[in-house]
């Protein structure tokens, strides 16, 4: 079941391939293919993370955790560093998001604090207070176009991103419990979730609000493909990530069965193995891992390792040689791949994890401990 949920996307011209979101329960940052519907560890991390946010362009994923810190990694989870800490005490950053342009972070802190918005350099440095004595945000979003950041607390608040005077508006008011926001700067729209299971929007002037969704199930963090037309939002107690169209029809499930997701992230079609993997020694066969953990209780990660691009398929079998999932069936870039086997509803025991790669085979043991 999902306690909290946090969606974040990259998006290009190609549309969207990859969700990021934050497993909470677990303390790790995974991904999700659209296409393949695999689900991958990204980095594991040792204190609480909170808001998530993705710089495709510079391969790094920053979050933000329940100790006052902002982190970050490549999107291959390598090179984990603190890019700044000691912000308003423990548990106080609520939310994250990028001005890849201007080289900004900014953040959001929680009612401890009584500055309610910051920001600093991607690399940490110049720390700045931009505003005082405001509700804490819940979710915010930068809007490029505008230059305008756009938040939630009970409301949807903005200000003028301007370095010499900041000016803040009320968007809409009077709203419910509002944890997401997403804007659509192309038809200046708009997009929250509100409690109890709403996802709503209005022109960026606050007129003509429309319910989208409704009956939803306590949706949390949402992010717009701008391209494809689609919502992703996450519903927390049913353990989902949902898509739909931009007018709430064709709702449809994309990943089910998650442990416990918060922030959400998508990025674009690229494919990040090869981005990544050109930054660093391809591997000089291919392998399959050993799973991690092992032996395990519900969850492992299984890691192969591919030399060339490869058609590549990835089956667990039980002692007895029955099939009991096919965890990757397709092309496959060459690098270091994960894939998170959750195996809820299977019987404690030693199942075979096959890696099949052209005409050629590796096997590993597994043993599943309830």
């Amino acid at each position: 079941m999902l306690d909290s949920l946090s969606l974040s996307f990259e998006r290009s011209e190609k549309g969207v391939r990859y969700v990021y979101w934050i497993d909470e329960s677990d303390q790790a940052i995974k991904r999700g293919d659209i296409e393949s519907l695999v689900v991958e560890e990204v980095v594991a991390v040792s204190d609480t993370p909170r808001g998530l946010a993705v710089d495709e362009a510079g391969s790094k994923v920053y979050w933000t955790t329940a100790e006052g810190k902002i982190r970050r990694a490549n999107l291959d989870g390598t090179e984990v560093e603190t890019v700044t800490e000691g912000l308003c005490g423990i548990g106080s950053i609520t939310d994250i998001v990028l001005d890849i342009e201007k080289n900004k972070i900014y953040w959001g802190n929680d009612s401890d604090c009584q500055v309610m918005l910051r920001r600093a350099n991607l690399d940490g440095s110049e720390v700045e207070n931009l505003l005082y004595g405001l509700f804490p945000p819940s979710s915010i979003v930068f809007d490029s176009t505008h230059q305008k950041l756009y938040w939630t607390s009970g409301a949807v608040l903005s200000a003028t991103v301007d370095d010499t005077e900041w000016r803040w508006n009320i968007v809409v008011d009077d709203l419910e419990y509002t944890p997401g926001i997403a804007i659509d700067p192309d038809a200046s729209m708009v997009y929250w979730t509100e409690y109890p299971g709403l996802i709503r929007r209005a022109n960026l002037d606050g007129t003509d609000i429309v319910n989208v969704l409704t009956d939803l199930q306590t949706p949390f963090k949402l992010a717009l493909d701008l391209q494809d037309k689609k919502i992703y939002w996450t519903e927390r107690d049913a353990g989902k990530i949902r898509r739909s169209n931009f007018d709430g029809t064709e709702v449809e499930d994309v990943f089910t069965d998650l442990a416990d997701p918060t922030d959400l992230v998508l990025i674009s079609k690229k494919d990040v193995s090869t981005d990544i993997g050109s930054k660093r020694m391809l591997p000089d066969t291919y392998k399959l891992r050993q799973n991690h953990p092992n032996p395990f209780g519900l969850t492992t990660l299984i890691t192969f390792d591919l030399h060339i691009s490869s058609h590549v398929m990835v089956k667990v079998y039980d002692s007895i040689g029955r099939e009991v999932a096919t965890l990757a069936h397709g092309e496959y870039p060459a690098g270091t791949h994960s894939i998170l086997w959750n195996a809820s509803g299977i019987s404690s025991g030693v199942y075979i994890c096959k890696l099949k790669v052209e005409n050629s085979s590796e096997y590993i043991m597994m043993v599943l401990q309830r």
